[in-house]
């Protein structure tokens, strides 16, 4: 059985069967000196798409895969990367300026195919389970 891992969230509103929930900071963040750094201490939120049986209120539980979550994590810091140096290495020969042209369009186009990939592959393995929590408890 693969490694889980779990965040807990409120759904806010939802709209067309896509939920936007608001996920629960823990309470150490409201007093660390450097939450303007990590931005761990603001209000995390995003849209994904849930079940009918989920209403606006509800206390639900995120789940995804260990793996999935570092394959994302490597897509997302690596691909960018990779595409901005082959960029510019392919026209560095034609100088800086072509260089730095080509590492732009590198860029753009690794953050292209990170949003084709994010498309085909909706939910990227997130599972949406009632919260053990009740509404009226936070974490």
């Amino acid at each position: 059985m693969p490694h889980l891992v779990t965040a807990t969230a409120r759904v806010a509103a939802i709209h067309n069967g896509v939920a936007e929930v608001h996920f629960d900071t823990a309470s150490a963040c409201g007093t660390c000196g450097a939450q303007s750094v990590c931005g761990s201490g603001r209000a995390r939120s995003m849209r994904i798409p849930v079940a009918a049986n989920v209403q606006s209120g509800d206390c639900i539980s995120l789940q995804i895969p260990e793996s999935e979550l570092h394959l994302g994590a490597i897509l997302a810091y690596l691909l960018p990367a990779v595409t901005t140096l082959l960029g510019g290495v392919m026209l560095a020969s034609g100088g800086d300026a072509l260089a730095a042209l080509g590492a732009t369009l590198g860029l753009g186009f690794g953050l292209i195919c990170l949003r084709l990939l994010a498309r085909s592959r909706p939910g990227n393995g997130i599972q949406i389970r009632p919260s053990d929590f009740s509404q009226g408890e936070t974490q």
